[in-house]
């Protein structure tokens, strides 16, 4: 991300996954629980660090990115995708933030970005249950910003703006970005919320993973 803000003829971003087919089952399902039940503290704290500076990369490119979810997108996945300036999601996605679950809180902004995008009451029903959300349900909740239809193939780069129209002069997007984000926390922000500050209480090992919840359906 760093590299992609540094390029100033980058007009915008699409932060998408895919297999070799140009599918993908899952967008982004967040950390791997079980690598990180075997950690020790100072090595989850560790970690943290780096997923902190990875999200605050994206809430800091200067150009409009856009996530292309296909598949799930949860905990740090749909964390990921809050991120971005616009989600656009295809039938296939899923998405949910269930951390709760696991005795663990989101860790990547998703208690403040999924409230700020959603509002706090959604929010909370989301974040409380650990429940996931599909595709027509995440429609309605606000949280899919362009719906597609259908699976999409794999993002391909692209010169051209949707409808075949060329693309905007590089300075217009950067230009127009820091307005749109202007309600949204920043990396800072994230690194120094009630929740990044209170999340140590419920991370260290002796309650990972934590009891665990029956799967909400």
């Amino acid at each position: 991300m760093r590299e992609l803000a540094a390029d100033a003829s980058l007009r915008a971003a699409v932060l998408s996954a895919a297999d070799e087919k140009g599918y993908s089952k899952a967008y982004c399902v967040g950390a791997d629980l079980k690598e990180r039940n075997g950690f020790s503290d100072a090595e989850f704290m560790a970690q943290r660090l780096v997923y902190r500076a990875m999200f605050g990369s994206v809430l800091e490119l200067p150009v409009p990115i856009i996530a292309a979810v296909s598949g799930f997108a949860l905990g740090g996945g749909l964390e990921l995708a809050l991120c971005c300036d616009l989600i656009a999601a295809d039938e296939g996605a899923v998405f949910g933030l269930p951390e709760v679950t696991v005795g663990l809180v989101p860790g990547g902004g998703g208690t403040q970005l999924l409230a700020r995008k959603i509002g706090p009451s959604r929010a909370a029903d989301l974040l409380y249950t650990g429940r996931r959300v599909e595709f027509a349900e995440a429609c309605a909740l606000g949280i899919v910003d362009r719906p597609v239809n259908g699976r999409w193939p794999r993002v391909s780069r692209s010169r051209t703006r949707p409808g075949g129209r060329p693309p905007s002069p590089p300075i217009a997007p950067r230009a127009s970005e820091p307005s749109t984000r202007s309600g949204r926390p920043s990396s800072v922000q994230l690194r120094l919320s009630p929740r990044n500050t209170s999340r140590p209480r419920s991370a260290p090992r002796r309650c990972r993973p934590g009891p665990r919840a029956p799967r909400p359906r």
